[in-house]
C-alpha cells in the first residue's frame, strides 16, 4: 500500500514519498475513495484540483466513481511545468469536487493536504 493518499517522489510509480530534490523530476500520485452511499454516475465529471502551496497546478476529471471505489492517479510529472519549486517545506493538497458537482451529505471531507520537503539540487554524476 501507499504511505499516504498523496505521494511525491523522484521515482516514477513510487508508493512512498521521498527522494525530493530541487531540479529532479517530481512525480505526484494520489488516491481517493468514494465513501458515500451511492455511485457517482458516468455522466458526472468529478474534478480533482491539485495545489502546491495554495497555487492550483493541475485539474483532472474523473467519470463515474462507484461506491467504495478508489480512484488512483499515478505519477503526474507536471509540477515543474506549473510552478517554481524551491528548496524547503511545501504543501500539496488535493480537493475532490471543490465545485460540488456531486451532492453529498458531508462536503467537508473532500480535501487532503500533506507537507513535503524538497532538498538541495543533486549534483550530476561525473563523466570520464
Amino acid at each position: 500500500g501507499w504511505s499516504n493518499a498523496i505521494v511525491a517522489n523522484a521515482i516514477i510509480d513510487a508508493t512512498n514519498s521521498g527522494n525530493l530534490s530541487v531540479g529532479l523530476q517530481t512525480y505526484i500520485s494520489y488516491a481517493f475513495t468514494n465513501l458515500g452511499a451511492a455511485d457517482v454516475p458516468e455522466d458526472i465529471l468529478v474534478p480533482v484540483y491539485l495545489y502546491f502551496d495554495d497555487v492550483l497546478v493541475n485539474i483532472e476529471y474523473w467519470r463515474g466513481v462507484p461506491t467504495a471505489g478508489t480512484i488512483v492517479r499515478s505519477s503526474w510529472p507536471g509540477l515543474y511545468d506549473a510552478v517554481h519549486v524551491s528548496e524547503g517545506r511545501h504543501r500539496l493538497r488535493i480537493d475532490i469536487d471543490p465545485i460540488n458537482q456531486v451532492l453529498e451529505i458531508d462536503e467537508a471531507n473532500n480535501a487532503l493536504e500533506v507537507e513535503f520537503v524538497w532538498g538541495p539540487p543533486v549534483a550530476a554524476p561525473d563523466t570520464p
